[in-house]
């Protein structure tokens, strides 16, 4: 019915355009731009649950979107990244649906040949593929990044720092935390002088891999992972930022038992006034002997 009243649409240009080709065109022109204000519409409503901290909720409006159709590639695009980082920042457990949707938001991204968007698809899908441990094809997504910011330092969040952060990750999920500390190095040298938050970020990262390091590997590894990717993407969504505090209080009570209660303190604070019982019970039970 909606290709129907498109084609119409440009037909009813034909007298305008004068031959059936120029009609023709106005019709698709307006399904592309019906596609595009559909997917976006269909993003940014997935982009709301997420916020909300409403995953499985987010996942199923993502995956119906998908396979009702309609959305363009672009958006496809965007929706099929968006699902590869809820399974892997989100749900915290390792999956193959991850790396799937990762796959599908870069196949996409290249053949609409958009720099931005496959930038996107590369960020989600290398911590996928930490997550099922193939540091073959982390690597390679890596360098193909590397490649891109070459070409556009803006396509991704804070430029070179945000890649070398990217790289930091991957050889810590290798169990090279000294590696790790190499690449947060370059990162801070990269990083922009005018966005202290950034520097910040930053020494928050290298303290937790440092951290890490003391206490060897096999120890709090994904507790550390979670920081560092919740600490890197810049992540909006409160609840992450929650559960990202929880994991670095657990991190430091080795070392630093002042940090850590402070990092508990504060992930039960921000539970309590998000209104989510059920991370606030969490965080209680997780952290009750430092808080």
């Amino acid at each position: 019915m909606i290709l129907r009243m498109l084609v119409e649409d440009g037909l009813s240009c034909l007298g305008e355009y004068g031959t059936i080709a120029s009609a023709w065109r106005m019709g698709g022109e307006l399904l592309e731009e019906t596609r595009w204000q559909h997917g976006m519409g269909e993003f940014r409503a997935v982009q709301d649950l997420v916020r909300g901290g409403r995953y499985q909720e987010a996942i199923e409006r993502a995956l119906a979107a998908i396979h009702g159709g309609g959305l363009g590639r672009r958006y496809a695009a965007r929706l099929h990244g968006l699902l590869c980082w809820l399974h892997v920042s989100a749900l915290e457990a390792p999956s193959p649906a991850a790396v799937l949707h990762g796959e599908e938001a870069l196949r996409l991204a290249d053949l609409i040949n958009d720099e931005w968007i496959r930038s996107e698809a590369l960020i989600r899908l290398i911590p996928a593929y930490c997550q099922i441990g193939d540091l073959d094809r982390a690597e390679q997504a890596c360098e193909r990044l590397g490649h891109e910011v070459e070409r556009n330092e803006m396509v991704i969040s804070a430029g070179w720092s945000g890649f070398w952060s990217i790289r930091a990750e991957v050889a810590l999920a290798a169990g090279d935390p000294e590696q790790a500390i190499r690449f947060l190095a370059r990162a801070e040298e990269s990083a922009d002088p005018n966005t202290p938050a950034a520097a910040d970020r930053i020494r928050r990262q290298r303290a937790a891999v440092e951290a890490w390091g003391q206490l060897g590997p096999g120890e709090l590894t994904e507790s550390i992972q979670q920081v560092l990717r919740v600490e890197l993407h810049g992540e909006s969504d409160r609840a992450l930022l929650i559960r990202s505090s929880a994991a670095e209080a657990l991190l430091m009570a080795k070392s630093d038992g002042v940090t850590a209660a402070a990092r508990a303190r504060e992930a039960l604070n921000r539970a309590i006034a998000l209104g989510r019982a059920d991370l606030a019970r969490q965080v209680r039970w997780r952290l009750a002997h430092l808080l």
